[in-house]
C-alpha cells in the first residue's frame, strides 16, 4: 500500500506506462515480422514440397481475418472522429482535440498495419 509507486507523480506513472506500451508495440511488430518471414520461407518450400500448401492457406486466412479486423477498427475510429467533430462545438475543445489526436494516431497505426498485411 505504501510502496515506492505511492510517491510517484501521475506524470511519472504515465511515462512508465507509455514506455511499457512502446516496448510492447515494438515487440509485437518484431513478432509479426518473424511470422511474415516464416511464411515467406514456407511459401518458398511449398514449391519443393506441396505439403506446405495447408500451412500457406491457414496463414493467408489468418492475414485476411487480421486485415478485416483492422479495417473494422479503422472504420469505427473514423466514425468516432466524425462524431467528435460534431460534438466539439459543445464541449471543452482542448480535451476534445487531445482525444482526436490520440484517435488519429491510432488510425494511422491501423493504416500502417493494414498496408503491412
Amino acid at each position: 500500500m505504501f510502496g515506492p509507486e505511492c510517491f510517484q507523480s501521475t506524470g511519472t506513472k504515465t511515462a512508465r506506462h507509455d514506455k511499457y506500451e512502446i516496448n510492447r508495440r515494438k515487440l509485437l511488430k518484431e513478432k509479426r515480422k518473424e511470422l511474415t518471414d516464416g511464411f515467406m520461407r514456407v511459401r518458398e518450400k511449398h514449391e519443393i514440397n506441396p505439403v506446405y500448401g495447408s500451412i500457406i492457406k491457414e496463414y493467408a486466412d489468418y492475414c485476411d481475418i487480421e486485415r478485416t479486423q483492422k479495417q473494422q477498427q479503422y472504420n469505427a475510429l473514423i466514425i468516432i472522429i466524425n462524431h467528435m467533430d460534431d460534438v466539439a462545438a459543445d464541449e471543452d475543445l482542448v480535451q476534445s482535440n487531445f482525444d482526436q489526436r490520440e484517435i488519429l494516431d491510432k488510425i494511422n497505426e491501423l493504416e500502417r498495419d493494414i498496408n503491412e498485411l
